[in-house]
This record gives structure tokens, C-alpha cells and sequence, in this order.
């Protein structure tokens, strides 16, 4: 029988971080190899802190059962939409790229700013990622900025890469 985990969204796994289970052993949160951050079912069994029963009402999956995400990135068109330059990017986007784990999206450097190929926004797999429950934090900051680009392809705000 396979160990079972419970996938940690970024705001739970932090709120772990060096905390007690109850008997004097530490949380120990990992990264598994599908990009979720998790923790095993034998922890669980073993919390009796107070502050983190809710553990016990997350649903436990068998890990390995779970198909790698296939990140590859999809094809480049050339053509692009720039992103908001009310945006802050230096601190957003390190090196010109977001990285979600794993799908990696490549801005380009224009001389009217930065912005997305139209091929990343029709990545369904990096969108499917996006709006996962697991990256709930990533909905305060990217999610506004990803739909306003969105937008200027919806309104046919097209620029050559």
C-alpha cells in the first residue's frame, strides 16, 4: 500500500514552516516530484497541536498515482501583446520569465516594453496550472496581470515580436 499525502497550498505549507505537531516533532512539508507541495498522511495521524487539526480534514492522495504535468512550452507565433506597463516586472518577472512550477513563460523585450507571445496564451496546460487551488496565491498577484493581457489579445492589441 502506497503512502498517501495531502497536497499544501503556499499560504498552509507557511503556516507550517517550524511548527510542532504536538509531540515535539516539526512539520515537514516537502515538494514532490509532480511540483505540489505536500505532506505525508503518517504526519497528519500524529498532529494533535490544535491549530493544525485541520489537517485531518484534507483529502490524502496517492502521489505516485498522479501523472507528471507536461510542461513543455507551445509553439511561438511571433506575435505578442504587451504587458501593463503599470506593471511591475522587474520584481514579477526575474530575467524576463514567469515560472509556475514548471511552465515557464518567456517575455520578450520590445522597444515599446515587455510582453507575452500570443502562443503562451493559449497554453491550456500552463492556464489549467494557473487556476489549480494549490497556487491560490499566485491569483492575488498574476491572475489580475494575466487576464488584463488576455484582454488586450481579445481586443486585438497585437504587436510583432
Amino acid at each position: 500500500m502506497a503512502l498517501k499525502f495531502a497536497r499544501l497550498n503556499v499560504q498552509q505549507h507557511r503556516s507550517l514552516i517550524g511548527q510542532d505537531l504536538g509531540d515535539g516533532t516539526l512539520f515537514n512539508p516537502v515538494m514532490h516530484k509532480t511540483g505540489y507541495i505536500v505532506i505525508s498522511e503518517w504526519e497528519i495521524e500524529q498532529v494533535t497541536n490544535n491549530d493544525f487539526l485541520w489537517l485531518k480534514d484534507l483529502p490524502l492522495v496517492d502521489m505516485d498515482s498522479l501523472p507528471m504535468p507536461d510542461t513543455t512550452p507551445p509553439q511561438m507565433t511571433g506575435y505578442g501583446v504587451l504587458i501593463p506597463q503599470e506593471v511591475d516586472t522587474i520584481k514579477l518577472f526575474p530575467n524576463n520569465q514567469f515560472n509556475l512550477n514548471g511552465f515557464i513563460i518567456q517575455f520578450s523585450t520590445t522597444s515599446q516594453g515587455l510582453a507575452v507571445d500570443l502562443g503562451y496564451l493559449q497554453w491550456t496546460a500552463f492556464r489549467d496550472e494557473q487556476l489549480n487551488p494549490i497556487n491560490e496565491a499566485i491569483k492575488v498577484t498574476f491572475t489580475d496581470i494575466w487576464d488584463s493581457v488576455v484582454q488586450r489579445y481579445l481586443n486585438n492589441e497585437i504587436i510583432q515580436l
